[in-house]
């Protein structure tokens, strides 16, 4: 009889099916609770290597998005730069205009005053001589 029941129970515990209530003696018992604690520390390490590539997958996503946003920073700042350098060219452009153009209304103005004291020295001598 007791060969006959040891049978069920071999062949359960070897094929991983029947009722978990059964109570295994010795060796077996070590044995059983050895695989089971190794299937634990197997699904444990799975859970972590899951965990692990998670956040590594997470990390790499992150650090894509921050190098986009900075990508699409530099492109604005590029543009503005690029923007602020043709208003600077425009402003000096318009600078050497208006100084070319004031140095022609210095000119006139010269001359006309020039022309103005002349005519001053003129009158003042001829009505001195009068």
């Amino acid at each position: 009889m007791g060969a006959l029941t040891s049978l069920p129970i071999m062949a359960a515990v070897q094929n991983n099916f029947g009722p978990s209530t059964i109570s295994l003696e010795g060796q077996a018992a070590v044995s059983a609770k050895s695989e089971e604690a190794a299937k634990h520390a197997l699904r444990a390490a799975k859970i972590q290597h899951s965990r692990e590539i998670q956040n590594e997958v997470d990390a790499r996503k992150k650090a894509e998005n921050e190098k986009l946003s900075l990508e699409r920073k530099k492109e604005s700042l590029t543009a503005r730069c690029n923007a602020t350098d043709h208003q600077k060219m425009s402003y000096e452009s318009e600078n050497r205009q208006l100084k070319g153009e004031l140095a022609n209304v210095k000119f006139s103005f010269d001359t006309e005053n020039r022309e103005f004291m002349r005519q001053k020295k003129i009158l003042r001598e001829i009505m001195e001589f009068d």
